[in-house]
């Protein structure tokens, strides 16, 4: 991760996502606009596909370039916190009981990251349309997508 970039936070617009689609759409309206981006995964994302998995969508969609910053939101469970730093977060938010998220702030600090006590606001999918809706890019299952093309 690309710790180079020291743009202010106020000066990042943060837009939640919920897949690689939206995250790409929202780099390139932040890059169109010529703006920083903090991209923030959707409530409930980290205990449903994982910090593992949440971290390489934000690489793809340009974590690594230097306006682009990621915060992964593990709502009040620590365990996750605790993971997402493993991994390689570095943006961190957890809304558990107020010693609980003290340890994970000191040691998202200690660890070069940055605790978010609080979200911010964030935005829509950026400028464009939700591209997908499920976390691998394809449409969300359907009678269309579930049938079996042999069976007429």
């Amino acid at each position: 991760m690309n710790d180079g970039d020291r743009r202010p936070d106020a000066a990042r617009s943060a837009v939640e996502v919920r897949g690689l689609g939206e995250a790409h759409a929202a780099v390139e309206a932040a890059r169109r606009r010529g703006s920083g981006v903090l991209l923030v995964t959707e409530p409930g994302a980290c205990a449903r596909l994982g910090p593992g998995y949440l971290l390489e969508m934000m690489r793809q969609a340009g974590l690594d370039h230097d306006a682009v910053r990621a915060l992964i939101d593990c709502g009040a469970d620590a365990g996750y916190a605790m993971l997402a730093l493993r991994v390689g977060w570095r943006d961190i938010h957890m809304a558990g009981p107020g010693e609980t998220a003290r340890r994970v702030a000191e040691m998202t600090e200690a660890a070069g990251g940055r605790f978010h006590a609080v979200l911010p606001e964030a935005s829509g999918r950026g400028d464009g349309p939700p591209v997908d809706r499920s976390p691998f890019g394809r449409p969300a299952a359907g009678p269309a997508v579930d049938r079996d093309p042999r069976s007429g």
